[in-house]
C-alpha cells in the first residue's frame, strides 16, 4: 500500500512540528496529553497535609474548666434522654441473673413503662421470657431501677423479678 501525495506531506509537517517541540525542550520528550501528573497531585496533597498539620497544632486545647462543663452538658443531655439507655441497660443487666440468659427475650420499649424518678434514676418495668432451670420458658415481669451515674456509666440500684 503507498501513500498519496497529501499523506505523505502531513506525516513530513507532523515530523517537523514534533521536531520543533523537542528543540524547544532541550531534546527532552514532551508530556503527553491526557498525563496523570501525578507529581503535581502528590505535591498537592503534601502541601495540604502540612497545611492541616499546622492548623491543628494551632487550634486551642480546651481548659480543664472547659472540659468540665463540656462533661456536666453531655451528662445532662444524658440524663434527660435517659429512658431509652434505662431500658437499654436494663436489658444488658438482668439476663446476668437468669437462671439461663442466652434465652431471655424482652420486651420492646414501646411495651415498656419507663418512669423518671428524678436524679437522673429510672423505673423500668417490663417482662423477659427465659427458660427456667427444668428448660420451661416462662414469662417473668421485672422492675428495674436504673440510675445513671455519668460518664456513660449506669448501673441497677434495685431488682424485682416475679
Amino acid at each position: 500500500m503507498s501513500l498519496s501525495e497529501e499523506d505523505k506531506r502531513r506525516i513530513q509537517e507532523e515530523e517537523e512540528y514534533r521536531a520543533s517541540i523537542r528543540a524547544k525542550s532541550g531534546g527532552k520528550a514532551s508530556p503527553k496529553p491526557g498525563g496523570c501528573g501525578c507529581s503535581s497531585l502528590i505535591l498537592g496533597l503534601g502541601i495540604a497535609f502540612v497545611f492541616l498539620v499546622i492548623i491543628s497544632s494551632m487550634t486551642p486545647k480546651p481548659t480543664p474548666e472547659q472540659e468540665a462543663r463540656r462533661k456536666v452538658e453531655y451528662d445532662k443531655k444524658m440524663c434527660s434522654k435517659g429512658e431509652t439507655m434505662a431500658f437499654t441497660q436494663a436489658t444488658f443487666m438482668i439476663p446476668r441473673i437468669l437462671k439461663s440468659p442466652s434465652t431471655a427475650e424482652f420486651c420492646s420499649i414501646t411495651e415498656a413503662r419507663i418512669q423518671p424518678l428524678g436524679d437522673c434514676s429510672y423505673e423500668v418495668r417490663g417482662y423477659v421470657d427465659a427458660q427456667n432451670s427444668f428448660g420451661a420458658k416462662l414469662r417473668n415481669n421485672f422492675t428495674a431501677t436504673m440510675k445513671y451515674l455519668g460518664n456513660d456509666n449506669w448501673t441497677m440500684t434495685a431488682i424485682d423479678i416475679k
